[in-house]
């Protein structure tokens, strides 16, 4: 997928799901269907720290010979706190971070798509910035699609198909 297309897939998502995370009841948003699992406010804070450190590695992938950057989702998610925050909030920065993402992917050089980012746990998993940026937009979609019920995943999408 070439990035351009990745740009307007997370375009089009800024351009609407706002609006249907702000239809989403207080309650709804801080139900967990297990204690163990997240609620959507949760999986709306796992987004925030997913574009957070994606942000990170599509600028610093630009200018460092391969940095090395993986981040543990689950601590993030849980010293974020993101249940405790009002929903109107989360949404608000999850939609402020993701426009920076955008902004970002939008300006960046295309000699720079084909840099490498390590986000290897146990060792080392080379990716190049489009990579990455294909696979966000993906991330961002499946997780959508768990907060909200009725929103459909691209055909582009191959985050499930791992």
């Amino acid at each position: 997928m070439e990035m351009k297309e990745t740009i307007l897939r997370l375009q089009k998502i800024l351009e609407t799901i706002p609006q249907q995370l702000q239809h989403i009841s207080d309650e709804q948003m801080h139900d967990k269907p297990r204690p163990e699992k997240w609620s959507k406010k949760e999986i709306i804070g796992h987004l925030i720290d997913s574009a957070f450190n994606n942000y990170n590695r599509f600028i610093r992938a630009q200018y460092e010979n391969v940095p090395h950057l993986i981040y543990n989702q689950d601590a993030w998610n849980n010293l974020g706190n993101y249940q405790t925050r009002l929903n109107e909030e989360v949404i608000e920065l999850w939609q402020l971070i993701n426009l920076q993402v955008l902004h970002a992917l939008k300006h960046m050089d295309e000699k720079n798509y084909s840099r490498n980012c390590d986000v290897g746990r146990d060792g080392s998993d080379l990716r190049t910035i489009e990579w990455l940026a294909h696979d966000y937009v993906d991330h961002v979609e499946h997780h959508l699609h768990q907060v909200i019920e009725s929103y459909e995943i691209g055909e582009a999408n191959t985050y499930l198909k791992k």
